[in-house]
């Protein structure tokens, strides 16, 4: 999730720098701005139906206990998360009862004025700017006090047109559902402010091409002696507060040659979805394993644990036991994982993540070296010991050097009797959600990631 985040963020932060181009049109810098905030929402990776993504991860016998073990999620995460829904929630309420609102203030006691072009026009006494209203049913209000010649009513008609041509008011909201979801992302709301102006100097690039700067700049100046108009998602009104620059923009437009929008629109295509492919060919998977491995007379016993990393959580833990060079396949729900060990030490897992076709989407191969000694038994009463100190009494039990990561720390409590120490340490580890791996003489203990 969060490398997602930053990729997106990257990706925004690039298209609002793009859009700023002198030569780019109005309709241009909105689609480009629009696909790289629509970038939040595409998952960062994709894995295509029938495909195997497996990757080796060769790594000594990793920690892993029982689920009975397994100690509680924090509950700082849930927090965090139902903060940021309860946030986005009532964001999004506020967005959707504003525009129900402002959709039924513009046409209370407005009357029918006719049609333009196949769209409903209405004149409204509780109107202050012309605007265009509705989504399934769109239609344009007009203030009833506005009074314009012939040929400026219509070109304020068909700026209103334009937006509902370009589904402006359904693609308002969907950027301003984007923009609550992310409403913690100063990025999102800058490239929403780009897209509110591109928005309108869009169909002010319509009108112009249509009716020429002179007639339309007249009609924008008559209609702002009326009051500005909030903007409002799902409510595309003629005055906003980029009306300065937008008439600037008009008398210049003839003069830009401005790069073509097809080829700028299918380029930045091409590289979000480059992006987001690269991903599904990277290997990356969102499933950890950890394996342990017990010998005895022969048969190997495995027990792997299956993490998803998206919610920390044990999604399957099998246990299964083989004789040495027969593989051993155990299907668990979504979860088909292959297990094999050899005489000379080596050991292999595969977990295949399958869709409801039975399809592998997902997936991990793993090697590992057996350690075949028998670990010591021990007995073991521990009350509120520190974690730390524990592993140090592991390293001294074994004659191995400790290597403790940053981050490892708990307390312990646990009674074990004649227990095979690597076993006891797997638990007890395990338990403070740390694994770890034995490296030449040395007992490396580090948090599980």
């Amino acid at each position: 999730m969060t490398a997602h985040l930053v990729e997106s963020t990257l990706i925004l932060a690039v298209a609002i720098a793009f859009a700023y181009l002198p030569r780019l049109a109005a309709r241009t810098r909105y689609a480009v701005v629009f696909l790289a905030l629509l970038k939040f929402a595409v998952p960062w990776k994709f894995h295509p139906p029938g495909g195997t993504i497996e990757i080796s991860v060769p790594r000594p016998i990793a920690a892993v206990a029982p689920r009975a073990f397994a100690s509680a999620p924090s509950i700082w995460p849930m927090l965090l998360e139902a903060v940021w829904l309860s946030i986005a929630a009532a964001l999004f309420v506020l967005i959707i009862v504003r525009a129900r609102r402002a959709a039924s203030e513009a046409v209370e006691g407005a009357v029918a004025a006719g049609e333009f072009r196949g769209v409903a026009v209405l004149r409204s006494p509780n109107l202050a700017a012309p605007a265009a209203i509705g989504i399934l049913r769109p239609r344009i209000v007009l203030p009833a006090a506005l009074d314009l010649g012939r040929d400026e009513l219509e070109a304020i008609l068909s700026h209103e047109r334009a937006h509902i041509a370009r589904r402006d008011n359904l693609l308002a909201l969907v950027d301003a559902a984007l923009g609550v979801a992310l409403w913690f992302h100063p990025l999102v709301w800058m490239a929403r402010r780009i897209l509110a102006r591109a928005r309108e100097e869009a169909c002010d690039e319509i009108v112009v091409a249509q009716s020429g700067a002179e007639t339309y700049l007249a009609a924008l100046a008559n209609v702002c002696r009326a009051a500005a108009a909030p903007r409002v998602a799902g409510v595309s009104c003629i005055v906003s507060n980029t009306l300065r620059q937008r008439m600037e923009a008009i008398m210049t437009f003839s003069l830009r040659r401005a790069l073509p929008h097809r080829i700028v629109v299918a380029a930045a295509v091409a590289l979000l979805a480059a992006v987001t492919l690269v991903h599904a060919k990277d290997g990356t998977s969102r499933y950890t394993m950890q394996v342990s491995i017990d010998i005895d007379r022969g048969q190997y016993t495995f027990d792997i644990a299956v993490r998803d990393t998206t919610t920390n959580e044990i999604v399957a833990h099998p246990r299964v036991t083989t004789p040495a060079g027969v593989p051993a396949e155990i299907t668990t729900g979504n979860y088909k994982i292959r297990a094999v060990a050899e005489k000379n030490g080596h050991a292999e897992v595969v977990m295949k993540v399958l869709d409801e076709n039975g399809n592998a989407v997902d997936g991990l191969k793993t090697a590992y070296t057996v350690n075949k000694q028998a670990a010591q038994a021990i007995t073991l009463h521990l009350q509120d010991a520190d974690l730390k100190d524990v592993v140090r009494v592991f390293g001294q039990l074994t004659n191995l050097e400790t290597k403790i990561d940053p981050g490892v720390d708990g307390r312990v409590s646990v009674h074990f009797e004649d227990v095979p120490w690597d076993q006891a340490l797997q638990r007890i580890l395990f338990e403070n959600k740390c694994e770890y791996e034995i490296d030449g003489k040395t007992i490396h203990v580090r948090r599980i990631r």
